[in-house]
């Protein structure tokens, strides 16, 4: 019998970091037999074409309640809210439980409990939070999973009167302001068309220079215009980038969104199989297979 796996998350229902990593996950998974199961601590679906693409590879998603009677064989669990719920429900069970932390940020400090039985970080500086401010010793660095055969460097460039330069994440964010507008301001100066995916919008720029892409699922099209990508904290858009070809500048900022570093990260700077969703599918069902 196919062994069954429950991924669990404040939102699965829209398109955002930790939206894809689920999404990417259960569909690797899918992909080797096991039984897929998702649970979303929030009840409201914000994306239903999202929310129907990620459906296509679970036998059942819970909204805001799981069944009393459903019992998983592993679970994997995100986020302090959902996480909390988890152990409620099955603090009594010897089922499996690793939890990921996807950012060093805000809204990520790890939920420490005996019940869990390993933490998931997936870039390295938070694999150095959980460590030294934690003092977790069963943290295990797994990146990010991409899909390679959608981001890689055969999609053909398409003509452009300028170079583009391509910011991913909402602008008007607390966190994402101050790396939004510097990528900006760098790079009208340097005479590129600037486009950014964000629901948010500024307002002050020339719109012959600035353009705004509502977030979707097929970034990888937006991707292939692009001849540099901006985002924060090593996000996944950096590795997509680098997948592609195309280099990334990183923003590295601190809790009030502050820039306390900013990093070129060019194509072989770090070797992009770390990322495979295959890859980083197989590393998680290892540690799991190593608490069994």
């Amino acid at each position: 019998m196919n062994k069954s796996i429950l991924l669990s998350a404040q939102n699965l229902s829209s398109i955002g970091g930790s939206e894809m990593y689920h999404y990417e996950l259960a569909r690797e998974l899918n992909l080797k037999g096991y039984n897929v199961y998702l649970y979303q601590y929030n009840s409201i679906i914000h994306d239903i074409y999202f929310f129907n693409k990620i459906k296509e590879f679970c036998k059942d998603i819970f909204l805001r309640e799981i069944p009393a009677d459903f019992r998983p064989d592993l679970i994997l669990t995100s986020q302090p809210n959902p996480t909390l719920y988890i152990l409620s429900k099955y603090r009594n069970t010897n089922i499996p439980i690793l939890s990921v932390i996807h950012s060093e940020i805000r809204s990520e400090d790890p939920i420490i409990d005996s019940r869990i039985n390993g933490y998931i970080a997936i870039r390295p500086t938070i694999q150095e939070m959980l460590i030294e401010k934690y003092k977790l010793n069963n943290v295990h660095l797994i990146y990010n999973p991409i899909d390679l055969s959608r981001f890689n460097n055969t999609i053909s460039k398409k003509t452009k009167y300028r170079p583009i330069a391509l910011f991913v994440g909402e602008v008007l964010d607390n966190i994402r302001i101050r790396p939004a507008t510097d990528f900006a301001n760098t790079y009208i100066d340097k005479q590129y068309e600037i486009h950014f995916v964000s629901k948010s919008r500024f307002y002050e720029y020339d719109s012959n220079y600035i353009k705004f892409h509502d977030p979707h699922f097929n970034i990888e099209y937006l991707l292939s215009m692009a001849d540099i990508t901006g985002g924060i904290v090593s996000g996944r858009t950096q590795w997509e980038s680098i997948a592609m070809g195309i280099p990334h500048v990183n923003y590295w900022i601190d809790i009030t969104g502050n820039i306390t570093d900013i990093e070129l990260i060019k194509p072989g700077d770090i070797s992009i199989d770390l990322f495979d969703s295959k890859q980083v599918v197989n590393h998680v069902l290892k540690v799991f297979k190593e608490l069994l």
